[in-house]
């Protein structure tokens, strides 16, 4: 709205704009010239209430959730498991402390279930090649001493981190949420 092209103090144009509105710099007079006007959803067509937003929440909302029926309709559906879950955003070590969190009225009708991810793997020739990085031009990688040491290294060091676990959601195992066990 308005937009103001910016100059440099020798007077030549700064290539940069600003809107008349709310004085926000922008890389593009198009850019800057819309800055302030209303935001329409995409998707419905109405105002989508916040500023840079080209979908409102309803219809973000109506996504997200389609999104999910259709990963739901798709994931192969079990009972029960021991192995940690996660119920929305949030990671639970058991079921049992799922049902332990939530209210009565706030029970899933499913929850994902989970793979393991083991995080800790070095990778010993990523790391021995990366000395290459900054090395000088006529390097050979080969001349380095101990290299079958360290890598025996990292291989020790990989086995006895193996311990160290963070769970994924798998998306392709939905676990239904037995009502009974309220």
């Amino acid at each position: 709205m308005n937009a103001q092209e910016l100059f440099l103090s020798d007077g030549k144009a700064a290539g940069v704009f600003f809107c008349g509105s709310c004085k926000t710099v922008h890389d593009a007079k198009g850019t800057a010239e819309s800055c302030c006007e209303p935001y329409i959803c995409s998707e419905c067509g109405e105002l989508s209430g916040r500023k840079y937003y080209t979908i409102c929440n309803k219809c973000q909302s109506e996504k997200t959730a389609a999104a999910e029926k259709e990963l739901f309709d798709n994931a192969e559906k079990i009972t029960g498991s021991d192995n940690p879950i996660f119920n929305g955003d949030d990671f639970y070590m058991s079921m049992a402390d799922l049902l332990d969190d939530l209210q009565e009225d706030e029970f899933p009708e499913y929850v994902w279930a989970t793979n393991p991810e083991h995080f800790v793997k070095l990778d010993a020739d990523s790391i021995i090649e990366s000395v290459q990085d900054d090395a000088y031009d006529d390097f050979d990688i080969g001349d380095l001493c101990g290299v079958e040491e360290f890598q025996d290294a990292v291989a020790a060091f990989n086995s006895a981190n193996h311990h160290h676990i963070s769970y994924l959601p798998d998306y392709t195992r939905a676990i239904i949420v037995d009502q009974n066990e309220k």
